[in-house]
């Protein structure tokens, strides 16, 4: 079983460590994979923090052009077609 498939790397992540460490190592590979963690751990806080905001929007009805009444704007809410 690869560590794509166990669920620990992508394949991209693989692909890029994989480049920066056996290819062409500028950096040390102790930054390289400290970089990585970081870099996934952003990425887990970020995509938390979206699934957060999108799960407590709130949704505004906007009624269409012409519902002026109060029973018109009743229907339109309950989700029943007006006209």
């Amino acid at each position: 079983m690869t560590l794509a498939l166990a669920g620990l790397l992508t394949t991209p992540e693989i692909q890029r460590l994989f480049a920066k460490l056996l290819l062409k190592p500028t950096v040390s590979a102790t930054f390289v994979w400290l970089w990585s963690r970081w870099r996934r751990d952003h990425q887990a806080k970020a995509a938390k923090s979206h699934r957060k905001k999108i799960q407590n929007a709130t949704v505004v009805l906007v009624a269409p052009f012409g519902t002026s009444r109060k029973r018109e704007l009743r229907r339109f809410a309950a989700g029943i077609r007006i006209g």
